[in-house]
């Protein structure tokens, strides 16, 4: 053990002079590999960043998706008779668009989610300023003029002043108070990325509230105590079949099956797009890690190939193919290492770039504690 470790020390002390009298070597390794590592590593904190987030909510595991066999959202009188049912302790419906916000001269487009009035409610999120949505704005015939808005939507068009609170902002034209604002640390269900408002579902942004045909609201609910996902499906499909029978006109998807489903899978329910995009995120990361690692493997070739005499010498002396592979192994992850030493600095430097719109963090990561 003592003499491996001998010979181990030797070796790394004779690569590193020999490194040294490479420059050119070294240098491009360190630049292919770290390009390569640091590209790579952003990337996969991106991924994960976006795939993995979890969304805000009170005991997660009893909140699940349902869709009926007629498409993947609900009509606002679907989503009533769903509550009615019981099949559930309790059911919200949210519908996510964009709103003019500001007077005249200064309009933007932000993201808006319309969502009925015991949405935070069901999901047990409070409001780190203010309130959420209370019985009042419950009633979708009430029209109110209110919002709850994201600490992300506070401080890129607030000025991050909690004293919006109680005044009135400019949607499509008209005025709505602010009552609340979400902990900073709110991850919507909708997705990752949501620096936008809450409206309360009510004819004013749904003008179809009352056509059962426009289906425009995606459905979570709560399960009742020790009830399962299957319980609760078999509940669905018993709806289902009495809203095709009460309904004329009215049929269901041949192709398609009531479904009950973990809230958390939610924002890839239908969208085969984003799993394409992530295939070709991941294919173009290993080809840009596969390309370096290949560009690395020729100069280390060509390097072996200039020191056949050196090599052929040490096997005249007694020097085993074992030793020799160990000098070729600690020269081979010498580069590795200067590799990495250039592309965790640069996977730091690439992360620290603020990033835009809906992806930008917010500056002022105080811990903030929900409501109940």
């Amino acid at each position: 053990m003592i003499s491996l470790l001998d010979s181990l020390i030797r070796d790394f002390r004779y690569s590193l002079r020999s490194l040294r009298r490479s420059p050119g070597l070294l240098i491009i390794s360190a630049v292919s590999l770290g390009l390569g590592i640091g590209v790579n590593t952003v990337l996969y904190m991106g991924i994960s960043k976006i795939y993995e987030s979890h969304a805000t909510m009170y005991e997660p595991k009893r909140v699940v998706g349902v869709e009926l066999a007629t498409g993947n959202q609900f009509s606002y009188p679907d989503y009533d008779d769903l509550v009615q049912s019981g099949i559930f302790e309790s059911a919200l419906g949210f519908r996510v668009t964009t709103t003019n916000f500001g007077a005249p001269g200064h309009i933007e487009r932000v993201r808006t989610t319309i969502v009925t009035g015991n949405y935070f409610a069901v999901l047990g999120v409070g409001a780190r300023a203010g309130r959420t949505f209370s019985a009042t704005e419950m009633q979708p015939g009430s029209e109110p003029h209110v919002v709850v808005i994201t600490s992300g939507f506070l401080h890129d068009r607030l000025g991050d002043n909690l004293n919006a609170l109680g005044k009135p902002i400019f949607l499509d034209g008209q005025p709505y108070t602010v009552i609340g604002v979400l902990p900073r640390s709110y991850q919507a269900v909708s997705g990752w990325g949501d620096r936008g408002i809450y409206v309360p579902l009510s004819a004013l942004v749904l003008p179809t509230i009352e056509d059962r045909a426009k289906a425009s609201l995606t459905v979570l609910a709560r399960l009742r105590p020790n009830s399962s996902i299957r319980d609760a499906q078999a509940g669905v499909v018993a709806l289902n079949k009495k809203l095709d029978a009460a309904i004329l006109h009215r049929a269901s998807s041949e192709v398609q099956s009531p479904a009950v489903f973990p809230a958390n899978t939610l924002q890839f329910r239908g969208s085969s797009g984003q799993f394409l995009l992530m295939k070709i995120a991941w294919v173009m990361a290993i080809s840009v890690l596969l390309i370096a690692s290949v560009n690395v493997t020729g100069l280390l070739l060509a390097r072996a190939t200039d020191r056949q005499g050196e090599l052929a010498i040490r096997c005249a002396v007694g020097a085993g193919r074992l030793r020799v592979a160990q000098l070729l192994l600690v020269d081979s992850f010498l580069v590795a290492l200067t590799g990495a030493a250039v592309g965790i600095p640069l996977a730091w430097l690439l992360n620290s770039i603020p990033m835009p719109g809906p992806m930008a963090p917010l500056q002022d990561r105080k811990s903030t504690r929900l409501n109940s």
